[in-house]
């Protein structure tokens, strides 16, 4: 598995390691690793399922980093897109999926002239 978090948090208290992703799929508040993307340019998330069913799996937008407010929220339709700077500047995150499944395709960019991390390579 390739997702790395920083921390997650349920109910005010820190979730162990091990169970990070169960607790994250149930709605737990997750802190991300800020240098496992930052590389990025441009991010696209595009909604490949009907999201009607799906309780959480929102993209947040945060003012500052550790605001638990975030700024702006959306849910996409079918085909359509939230598409973003993925610079340090657009803080966001995916809310925890509660019930059913959120299917998308990600998409990533970078200039050509801006190399990954080795430390971030696959």
């Amino acid at each position: 598995d390739n997702v790395k978090f920083d921390s997650v948090w349920w109910r005010g208290r820190r979730i162990r390691k091990e169970d990070e992703v169960q607790a994250a799929q149930e709605g737990a508040y997750v802190l991300w690793r800020t240098e496992k993307t930052s590389y990025r340019s441009y991010s696209c998330s595009v909604c490949l399922a009907d999201q009607g069913s799906v309780e959480g799996g929102e993209v947040q937008f945060f003012e500052r980093f550790g605001d638990k407010e975030p700024i702006a929220s959306m849910k996409c339709e079918p085909g359509s897109a939230v598409a973003f700077c993925g610079c340090p500047r657009n803080i966001h995150a995916v809310t925890g999926v509660r019930r059913g499944f959120r299917l998308v395709l990600l998409v990533w960019t970078r200039p050509p002239h801006v190399r990954v991390p080795e430390s971030q390579q696959q």
